[in-house]
């Protein structure tokens, strides 16, 4: 846990902007299935 700790800043903004993109491509690939499918109503 103390390693943990002393890279805490570091590490917490790498983790925070992975987070932030992969819900930015979480949510393109919900909107691109959204969209096929009202298309293929």
């Amino acid at each position: 846990m103390k390693n943990g700790l002393t890279l805490d800043a570091p590490v917490t903004k790498e983790i925070s902007s992975a987070v932030g993109w992969v819900l930015r491509a979480v949510v393109l690939y919900c909107v691109a299935h959204l969209v096929s499918a009202i298309r293929w109503w």
